[in-house]
């Protein structure tokens, strides 16, 4: 008996209104920066008047002052997976934005006029947070612009691993799964990890090792994990099937080169996430004994 087929429009109309949704959200607020920056260029343009800048030279500080609360927005919510990064963010925008505001304070106060006039030479101390604010804007823009570079270097997975493995792309999932599932006799003890070793971290079972811990690492979900240290496991799984050698916790972590809450967290994955074969049946039958 052949199936109805429901009509996808429905789906349709809902990623349509979202869309648009979306782009009305979009205007909306790309209006009122646009507002608001109009309204600050005045009194912002006026500060730099009143500190002897030249004409041509108070016409563009505001776009630094301004441009920077914009930059350390979008930078702390790109950088909101480092915390540090993103709390340096969000302190540049709150620094720059109250310094705008002082400006635009006093500038409603009268204490600066149109024109850059005033009543006698400003206070040392609102000449300094003045003059401040274009060097801040080229230190502060150039250092958020370096710490998202650097963030999107991590999200990117590299081609090749710090050791100068050459990364292999969707086949290294198929030589985890075969090493994985593979029986101790096919393979040769790793020698790269001393033999006491391997003995001690055997008497350890799965389960516990793996969370039995508070640490994030061993704790965490799949979807916790970080992409870049799955694929160094995988990597890592797939040289050791390649060099004949048992694939154990240990040997897994000497190969990967980190620490032993790191490569538990990824060995346990590997064994029971989305590593599993399509018959449905045990992943592998290994413990972290390795061969006698």
């Amino acid at each position: 008996m052949t199936q109805p087929h429901h009509p996808a429009a429905p789906a349709d109309n809902r990623n349509a209104g979202a869309l648009i949704s979306l782009t009305l959200l979009t205007s909306a607020v790309a209006s009122i920066v646009i507002i608001g920056f109009l309204g600050s260029y005045g009194p912002l343009r006026d500060a730099f008047l009143a500190i002897h800048q030249s004409p041509a030279a108070a016409s563009r500080d505001p776009w630094a002052v301004d441009g920077l609360i914009a930059v350390a927005t979008a930078a702390a919510i790109w950088l909101k997976n480092k915390k540090v990064a993103h709390n340096y963010a969000v302190t540049v925008g709150a620094i720059t934005t109250a310094a705008s505001l002082l400006l635009n304070f006093l500038h409603g106060c009268g204490v600066i006029r149109p024109g850059g006039q005033t009543d006698g030479p400003l206070h040392p101390a609102l000449v300094l947070i003045i003059t401040s604010l274009p060097v801040g804007a080229i230190g502060f823009g150039s250092h958020l612009l370096i710490a998202c570079v650097r963030n999107f270097r991590s999200r990117v997975p590299r081609t090749r691993d710090e050791s100068g493995t050459v990364a292999i792309g969707h086949p290294d999932r198929e030589t985890a799964r075969k090493a994985l599932n593979a029986s101790p006799a096919d393979h040769t003890p790793d020698r790269s990890v001393p033999p006491a070793q391997v003995s001690a971290a055997s008497a350890v079972l799965d389960g516990p090792r793996a969370y039995g811990s508070q640490d994030r690492y061993r704790t965490g979900g799949p979807a916790e994990l970080d992409p870049v240290l799955l694929d160094l496991g995988r990597k890592a799984l797939a040289g050791l099937t390649r060099d004949g050698v048992l694939p154990t916790r240990d040997a897994l972590r000497s190969r990967m080169g980190v620490g032993n809450s790191k490569a538990s967290a990824v060995w346990t994955y590997l064994r029971a996430a989305d590593e599993r074969p399509k018959d449905g049946t045990a992943l592998f039958e290994l413990t972290d004994r390795s061969a006698p």
